[in-house]
């Protein structure tokens, strides 16, 4: 430490040291000591004050030479102070070659003698401690005057140099703060960058794992429903092997038939003791069997075809109510008359009360749902239809109609071309109007499709 105090004083005039001192350099000119003379030479000085401020010169200086950081310098002096201390208080005092002995005075304080410190003082080499006799006043006035002059061009010199270190050190010092500075700086930036990296990861990490609690609930959902549909048509086929069995049961029933011939009555005898004989199939339950089929095809039929049966039957029904029409003879013709002009008094009358009811639109219907609950009709231009969803799938159309409790409302569902999704339709008009009020009524986000 005392190497690096020698260090800083070379450039400096004056070094503070927290917690101990400012150590001044000073130049001393030649000077007598009664008949011996000696040399100039510069000499350092210890002021101990209490009310001095921290600095961080010394620090810095530390910090360069050892190459360490600033932290680590200010704990090395700190540390070489204690101990400085530590050994006063223990040894009375502690001297240093080629610098100076450090004592207690009697105040208790830390007092500083310097020794001759060769590094201070290199211009002054060659110059000892000279003893005087007569000729040696003449020498000495002559030494005294070069010493002056030397003296005058050397303050010049060492404080040029001084200058011109003092400007490269304050240089050489911005730099280094600058460079300290963007170290530090990067080092923030980069424990930015690996925090941001971090909670990137993280966030990546919860939306994986949020998407894949997602697709596991959406598997588990539909392996529910593979499986409930595996019930479903695990029942349909027992169901449908029970009836296989129970019509192979009814065919192989033995009964013996039964033939009516007059008032005698035969029945098939037996083969043998032990096999009966086969009978006849029963040809008439065929034929029932047949004609019920037969029904239930013109049912399905009627109930698919149901408008188009219901316009023709009204307009059957039309044609004849026109050929019902009265014929009046010439024997009513008087009283047709009489009658004729009643009716024009009162058609007037008659044509304000009517009210005539609207005709009611009823949709073709090209077919049902799956589940049979929900006719699926074509949009026709001419209407207005009041939608409440709009669904890709057949299944999902039904699922919202469930959701949503619309079966009050008869729902439909209507294909249009060049559309692909399904229509949930709970409402048809024929003005806009009185569907915009219906949907408004219903729910502010159903439309009218038109």
């Amino acid at each position: 430490m005392i190497q690096y105090i020698i260090k800083a004083l070379l450039k400096d005039d004056s070094i503070f040291i927290n917690d101990l001192g400012t150590f001044t350099k000073t130049y001393q000119p030649a000077r007598f000591d009664g008949d011996t003379m000696l040399p100039p030479q510069y000499v350092v000085t210890l002021t101990v004050t209490d009310d001095q401020p921290d600095s961080t010169e010394f620090i810095n200086l530390v910090c360069r030479e050892k190459q360490c950081r600033i932290t680590e310098a200010s704990a090395e002096i700190n540390r070489w102070v204690d101990e400085l201390k530590t050994a006063i208080e223990n040894n009375k005092e502690v001297a240093f070659d080629n610098f100076g002995t450090f004592s207690l005075n009697n105040k208790e304080g830390i007092a500083f003698v310097c020794d001759h410190i060769e590094e201070l003082n290199r211009e002054f080499e060659g110059m000892g401690v000279v003893k005087l006799g007569e000729r040696g006043k003449e020498e000495e006035q002559e030494v005294k005057e070069v010493k002056e002059v030397q003296e005058v061009n050397g303050v010049k010199e060492v404080k040029e140099e001084k200058e011109e270190m003092r400007d490269e050190e304050i240089r050489r010092l911005q730099e280094e703060e600058e460079e300290e500075e963007r170290r530090l700086q990067e080092e923030a930036e980069q424990q930015l960058r690996e925090a941001e990296e971090q909670e990137r990861l993280a966030k990546e990490a919860e939306e994986r794992r949020l998407q894949e609690e997602a697709e596991q609930r959406l598997r588990e959902a539909e392996e529910q429903e593979r499986l409930a549909k595996e019930a479903e048509e695990k029942v349909k086929e027992d169901q449908e092997v029970k009836e296989v069995k129970e019509v192979q049961e009814v065919k192989e029933v033995k009964e013996v038939e039964v033939v009516d011939l007059g008032d005698v009555v035969y029945k098939d005898a037996y083969i043998d003791d032990k096999k009966p004989a086969k009978r006849k199939k029963k040809r008439r339950s065929w034929w029932w069997l047949f004609i019920l089929l037969i029904l239930i095809v013109l049912g399905v039929l009627g109930y698919l075809f149901r408008q188009q049966l219901t316009d023709a039957f009204q307009q059957i029904k039309k044609e004849f109510a026109e050929t019902d029409e009265e014929v009046i003879t010439e024997e009513d013709e008087g009283v047709a008359e009489e009658t004729a002009t009643y009716e024009e008094e009162t058609q007037e009358e008659q044509e304000e009360e009517v009210v005539t009811e609207p005709e009611v639109y009823t949709p073709e219907v090209v077919r049902t749902t799956t589940n049979g609950n929900y006719p699926v009709i074509r949009f026709e231009p001419g209407h207005f239809y009041v939608i409440a969803g709009s669904l890709p799938t057949e299944q999902d159309a039904v699922r919202h109609i469930k959701q949503r409790n619309l079966d009050q409302y008869e729902p439909k569902l209507v294909t249009q071309n060049g559309v692909s999704n399904l229509r949930v339709c709970i409402g048809i008009f024929d003005t806009e109007e009185e569907a915009e009020a219906f949907a408004k009524n219903v729910s502010p986000k159903y439309w009218v499709l038109k």
